[in-house]
């Protein structure tokens, strides 16, 4: 009988649940490892450590540690990160946003705010949280707005190409 099967668990999306259920997993595993990297590495790492990094700074291999998360199994990642992972992310975040050039932004604070809602009650009661969010928004607000404004000088730029050809264009067509 088809309803028993439904009822022993040998239903035909238990394999899927069980494969969607294993790359969250795999995130919140991708996730902390890279949190645990870049905290044992400086800056300048060594040569080790700049193999470990892939040849990138802490920060950027951070950055380059979410891009490389599926959308999907983002937020079931941060919601499944435990809470003293949280705090590093928030603040190899707020390192990230500080770095200059930081062409993420879109993504970490997308990411921030999702974990600042998901992990909020207990954020909100911790101490050493307060400060780290307080310097997100400050550093999170400055760097978005860069990057407003850059797209913004990019489509000033971009309308002006167009009024030359189209200047050009016309003269070709008068001659």
């Amino acid at each position: 009988n088809n309803s028993n099967a439904h009822e022993l668990g040998n239903d035909e999306t238990a394999p899927v649940l069980a494969k969607e259920s294993r790359a969250i997993m795999d995130a919140v595993d991708r996730i902390t490892e890279a949190l645990d990297v870049c905290e044992q590495q400086t800056e300048e790492p060594s040569a080790m450590g700049a193999a470990i990094l892939l040849g990138k700074t802490p920060n950027a291999y951070f950055r380059h540690t979410l891009k490389m998360i599926r959308s999907s199994d983002l937020e079931p990642a941060l919601l499944q990160l435990p809470f003293d992972y949280v705090l590093m992310f928030l603040k190899r975040a707020e390192a990230a946003f500080a770095e200059a050039g930081t062409i993420d932004a879109e993504l970490v604070s997308k990411t921030v705010l999702t974990l600042v809602r998901l992990h909020h009650m207990r954020l909100a009661s911790t101490q050493e949280a307060l400060p780290i969010l307080r310097s997100l928004r400050s550093i999170s607000k400055r760097s978005l707005q860069e990057r407003c404004d850059q797209a913004g000088y990019n489509l000033a730029a971009l309308r002006n190409i167009r009024r030359r050809i189209q200047s050009a264009e016309e003269e070709n067509e008068t001659v």
